[in-house]
């Protein structure tokens, strides 16, 4: 009896929030847009999606394995229950509810397994880093005290990390030279930056 109860408790929670989300939809407006969808990109969609859900679950795999080899196939439930959490709760809680699962599943403790989740979000965040810096060197911005930080944080980060690629390297055009060759000119100070690199 009591979990029936905690079952329509959970529905009746669940379908107030639904309404109050939805309230002051216009449904004809909705509608229109449904039927105007392209069938073929929103397969392509899911088809892309589930791929690249599959890779993040071989990725934890890989993390999680020193702690218990779990196989793959079972933590991609785990995974899409998360991302259903991330797109429901605020706050990313979906991340705090693949630790959950895991441990009602296979029984895996909270530890290891939200530390396996944080090196997941460091290693994306840097990946962020990476393509914003990357797509900053084709930006031109008009405003110079902009221009100035983001071309001195490139240089900064050059600076502080092209050691780990530039070891043993042969003499050549070095990492600077880009910066040089922007037709933006750097103030003193990111010019400077720059100096000594590899």
């Amino acid at each position: 009896m009591r979990r029936w109860l905690t079952l329509a408790l959970g529905i009746a929670i669940s379908a107030f929030f639904v309404w109050l989300g939805f309230r002051d939809l216009n449904l004809a407006e909705l509608g229109r847009v449904i039927r105007g969808l392209e069938p073929g990109w929103i397969i392509a969609a899911i088809v892309v999606y589930q791929i690249a859900a599959y890779i993040i679950t071989w990725r934890w795999y890989f993390l999680l394995r020193p702690v218990r080899d779990i196989p793959a196939n079972r933590l991609f439930p785990v995974v899409m229950i998360g991302y259903m959490g991330n797109n429901i709760y605020p706050a990313r809680i979906g991340e705090l509810l693949r630790a959950f699962v895991l441990k009602r599943k296979v029984g895996l403790p909270y530890a290891p397994s939200l530390a396996t989740i944080i090196v997941e979000r460091i290693f994306d965040g840097l990946v962020m880093l990476i393509f914003i810096f990357i797509a900053l060197l084709f930006v031109e911005i008009d405003e110079p005290f902009i221009n100035t930080a983001i071309w001195g944080a490139h240089a900064f980060v050059f600076r502080r990390f092209g050691g780990l690629f530039c070891a043993g390297a042969t003499p050549g055009p070095s990492a600077s030279g880009l910066f040089y060759a922007h037709p933006t000119a750097l103030s003193g100070a990111a010019r400077s930056a720059l100096a000594g690199d590899c």
